[in-house]
């Protein structure tokens, strides 16, 4: 969630961030919002504070003047009674729309409709040519038998799966690979839980707006996360950090859940937007410095790429 002084300080520049992201977001409402709750938020603490004066006084005031100073304090009763409604009401609107204001992107990041219009930054190795006609990697997978996607429909519906033999065998070892080489450049290995709180949820940015594409069980007020950022990014939540303890890398190997809503047609064949899935995350929590911060990103940039290269996998930045 952005800092609510930096939107009062950069209104135009969060609207225009919002507008490219594709976010309809009122930002002249939202800062209405704001001024309106810290005006009744200050009536309401000067209120409290004259009730406790009144009140302290009392106990020395004569009795001719306690049923007055009783009434006052009665009366501040009541208004403060009035104002509760309006400041909780005008502060759920206004806490609603701060939880989907994203982020402004770099300046450097093209705008675009979709990821249609993405600009390519560079491109490692070179796409394989076959002198026959390839087949994707469900009918493979399934050839050889280490992909079974029949009998993962059979036990859990559409967009399941189950990897068997040397499927099973091929996703443990690149799984493996990619920890031990995390492990290597520093990063802390975390086993987190998977079933989170909804705090956690909304404090990754994963709810109000994600809501839709995660498994949420009502019954115990809990979200599966559909990645393991969720667990790591929260595990310093409601913490103060000292700054000489970071940057923190962290990675967490899990299984990861997506409802994948809205998805459809031929992308979404195999094992591609499925419903439950193993991945590595990995997590660094740093002091918010734009060029440390520039620095980091290019860091786990790097990670994910030597890995494709080290498995001589050709691919494209974009």
């Amino acid at each position: 969630m952005l800092d609510i002084k930096f939107i009062r300080e950069n209104p135009e520049l969060v609207a225009k961030g919002a507008k490219d992201k594709n976010f309809k977001i009122d930002i002249p409402r939202l800062l209405e919002l704001d001024s309106v709750c810290r005006s009744l938020q200050s009536e309401t603490e000067n209120l409290q504070a004259e009730r406790n004066r009144l009140s302290k006084s009392i106990a020395q005031a004569s009795p001719a003047e306690r049923d007055g100073l009783k009434a006052q304090v009665q009366d501040i009763k009541r208004k403060m009674d009035e104002l509760t409604p309006k400041l909780e009401s005008t502060k759920s609107e206004f806490d609603t729309m701060m939880l989907v204001i994203p982020a402004p992107a770099r300046a450097d990041v093209p705008v675009g409709k979709d990821d249609t219009e993405n600009v390519e930054v560079k491109k490692w190795g070179q796409v394989p040519k076959f002198d026959f006609t390839p087949v994707d990697h469900a009918v493979i997978g399934e050839k050889l038998g280490i992909i079974d996607f029949g009998r993962g429909v059979k036990l859990a519906g559409s967009r399941s799966y189950i990897l068997r033999g040397d499927g099973a065998r091929l996703e443990q070892a690149i799984l493996r690979y990619t920890f031990d080489k995390l492990c290597q450049r520093g990063y802390t290995p975390m086993t987190v839980p998977v079933l989170v709180k909804e705090e956690a949820m909304t404090g990754t940015g994963y709810f109000p707006t994600g809501r839709e594409q995660a498994y949420y069980i009502e019954k115990d007020e809990r979200a599966l996360v559909g990645t393991a950022e969720v667990s790591l990014t929260s595990y310093y939540s409601d913490e103060i950090l000292q700054e000489t303890d970071l940057p923190f890398r962290s990675m967490a190997w899990s299984s990861c859940f997506r409802r994948e809503a809205g998805t459809y047609g031929k992308d979404t064949k195999g094992l591609y937007r499925v419903h439950q899935f193993q991945k590595i995350e990995q997590v660094i929590i740093a002091p918010a410095d734009p060029v440390e911060s520039e620095k980091l990103h290019a860091e786990l940039l790097k990670n994910a790429e030597d890995i494709l290269q080290d498995f001589g996998l050709a691919y494209r930045v974009v």
